[in-house]
C-alpha cells in the first residue's frame, strides 16, 4: 500500500503548532530566508501528543499569510511494512467546519462509504463519504458537527474505521485515542491564531 509521504496534507491541510513543551519538534520548511526578510517563527510545525500529531503549516501563496493545523495518526498493524490508513482531523481556514478524512489504500470499494465508530456512553457512527482516489490512495471526508467532536474529544477507548476493500471484504482498522484530547485542546487554541 502506497500511503506514506503522499501526505494528509491533500486530505485536509497541514497542521499544528504545540505551545506545550510536550514531545515537541520544530522544523523549519523550504530554503533559508535571508535576516531581513525572515518571518517570524517556523513555516512548519509538528508536536506528538501520544498517538495523535498536531501539524501547522504556514500558507504563503495568499495575499494574507495564513496558518492551518491538523491532528492526524498514521495507523500501522504490527508486522505490516507500511502503514493501513492515515486519519487527520482539522480545518484548513478557522471559519471552516471541522472534517474527518481517512487515507486508505487504492484496494476499496467505493460502493460503501467508509464508517468510523466509537462505542460506550458517546457511541456515535461517522460517515466519510468517499472524494476522490489518487496513485498513493482514496480518500473519504465527513464535516464533524460540535457534538461528534465534544465526543471525540472524551473518548477514551479505542475506536474503529470500518471500510470495505476491492474483493468486498469487511476491513476493520483501530484507531487510538490515546493524546486526543491535549492534541485537540492545543489545535483550537493554535487554529484559532
Amino acid at each position: 500500500m502506497k500511503l506514506a509521504g503522499a501526505g494528509i496534507g491533500i486530505c485536509i491541510c497541514t497542521i499544528l503548532w504545540a505551545a506545550t513543551p510536550i514531545a515537541q519538534t520544530v522544523q523549519k520548511a523550504g530554503p533559508q530566508a535571508s535576516p531581513a526578510t525572515a518571518a517570524p517563527g517556523p513555516d512548519r510545525t509538528t508536536a506528538s501528543f501520544g498517538d495523535w500529531v498536531l501539524r501547522c503549516d504556514k500558507r504563503t501563496d495568499v495575499s494574507t499569510p495564513q496558518r492551518f493545523c491538523e491532528l492526524q495518526q498514521t495507523i500501522q498493524k504490527p508486522g505490516e511494512p507500511g502503514p493501513q490508513a492515515q486519519l487527520a482531523v482539522g480545518r484548513i481556514l478557522s471559519t471552516d467546519p471541522v472534517r474527518m478524512t481517512a487515507l486508505l489504500p487504492i484496494n476499496v470499494s467505493v460502493s460503501f462509504s467508509p464508517k468510523f465508530v466509537t462505542e460506550g456512553g458517546g457511541g456515535q457512527t461517522i460517515e466519510l463519504p468517499w472524494v476522490r482516489c489518487l496513485p498513493n490512495g482514496c480518500f473519504a471526508t465527513g464535516i464533524l458537527s460540535d457534538d461528534s467532536l465534544r465526543k471525540l474529544r472524551a473518548q477514551k477507548d479505542a475506536a474503529r474505521l470500518e471500510y470495505r476493500d476491492g474483493a468486498d471484504r469487511n476491513v476493520v482498522i483501530a484507531v487510538s485515542f490515546r493524546g486526543f484530547s491535549d492534541a485537540w485542546d492545543t489545535f483550537l487554541r493554535e487554529s484559532s491564531n
